[in-house]
């Protein structure tokens, strides 16, 4: 076939899915967060398998600091921040979005980093490695008065096969490292002090699980507040598609155009750990005097990234989404 130099060329390739079972995507983004006024979230999701999935819901789980107004489907409230909102039965390849409304409390201290989780139901995992026990990590932590608790737990269907390792950091200096080994349903807890540090917690998940990652969780903000910022240079705990998770600091003003990257990395040159899933939020608002028609936002990707990894996310507004080649 020949074809013109400066001439597309358009071919349908029919594509199949190997594996028959459910396979939802969740992402959710804010723009930014102001203390003491309203702001939102976008919660998007899509069916990415080849199968009708039946009673689909997604559960979104705010920050203690936010309180729920309002969303533009229909909710239940589970808890006091934990609303679940039915979706009914998606078809294959359908898509939709939740704008959700919150007062982020003025009790908040500025530049607090505030975390809000979306979890997207049934969260089947497809196609389980051979080699992997079943075994999942999981980390949580909270403050709870004076002391700081980091749990780990297994929540899968298998018991963990050998010892692995976790990390606690205090602020950016590690402050202790073992190993663990928990069967299934069994957890360990960790007691820190609450001396105003930022406390983070990460462990290795078990060999071959489907999605991998490291889990992590960080406490900010327990028994004061000495450094702001620090939540955000880390990866977040969100490798599976069916959860995900926005953490971002409050602010004061803030500019309207900017792109902002998660994790920021460490130290000025913002070292990341390689193979690190990369989130990227692109702000933009018409501070002119008329109507913006169409607005095109035109980004151009490091060569050091994989392009071909890139999935588009949550967003404010409508839009199609296209990967050049230069």
């Amino acid at each position: 076939v020949t074809l013109p130099y400066d001439q597309p060329a358009v071919a349908d390739i029919p594509v199949y899915l190997e594996t028959d079972c459910p396979l939802l995507y969740v992402d959710i983004a804010a723009p930014f967060l102001r203390r003491c006024f309203q702001n939102y979230y976008v919660v998007s999701y899509t069916n990415l398998s080849n199968e009708l999935v039946e009673e689909a819901y997604v559960e979104v789980e705010l920050d203690t600091f936010m309180n729920f107004i309002y969303a533009t489907q229909t909710s239940v409230q589970l808890d006091p921040q934990l609303f679940r909102f039915p979706l009914g039965d998606l078809e294959p390849g359908a898509s939709g979005a939740i704008f959700l409304y919150f007062d982020l409390d003025c009790a908040a201290p500025l530049g607090l980093t505030h975390c809000s989780e979306a979890h997207i139901y049934p969260d089947t995992i497809c196609g389980p490695a051979p080699l992997w026990t079943g075994a999942t990590v999981e980390v949580d932590g909270f403050c709870d008065g004076d002391t700081v608790r980091l749990n780990l737990s297994n929540i899968g269907t298998g018991n963990m096969a050998g010892q692995l390792d976790y990390i606690v950091v205090e602020d950016i200096i590690m402050y202790q490292s073992d190993q663990f080994q928990l069967d299934v349903g069994e957890q360990m807890w960790i007691n820190l002090p609450a001396n105003g540090a930022t406390w983070r917690l990460e462990a290795e998940q078990e060999p071959f699980h489907p999605w991998g990652g490291m889990p992590s969780v960080t406490v900010e903000g327990c028994g004061g507040l000495n450094t702001t910022g620090l939540v955000i240079l880390f990866p977040f705990n969100d490798p599976d598609p069916f959860v995900a998770v926005d953490c971002q600091e409050n602010i004061g003003a803030y500019d309207p155009n900017d792109k902002r990257g998660f994790p920021a990395g460490y130290g000025e040159e913002h070292y990341i750990e390689t193979n690190t899933p990369l989130d990227y939020l692109i702000r933009f608002q018409n501070t002119g005097t008329d109507t913006a028609f169409q607005v095109v936002v035109l980004d151009t990707l490091s060569a050091h990234l994989d392009a071909a990894s890139v999935l588009p996310g949550a967003a404010s507004h409508p839009y199609q989404f296209e990967l050049l080649e230069e």
